[in-house]
């Protein structure tokens, strides 16, 4: 799926869904569209998807016996 944003060089463009998590983490958007409307990076809630082996909190899972 296609998704609207805003770049930081005030240039208006659609990127994949699956790429606009790393455009986000990378500064290079500064707004994108969802169904709500414009969310703007740094003000509104964006939830990202950690990378596998990112978490650094400790372990809870039971151990297998």
């Amino acid at each position: 799926m296609l998704v609207p944003v805003n770049w930081s060089n005030n240039h208006y463009d659609y990127v994949s869904d699956t790429a606009l998590d790393k455009f986000i983490e990378a500064g290079v958007v500064i707004r994108f569209l969802r169904g709500s409307g414009w969310v703007i990076v740094g003000v509104d809630p964006i939830r990202l998807y950690p990378q596998m082996g990112d978490y650094r909190g400790v372990e809870r899972r039971s151990k297998s016996k």
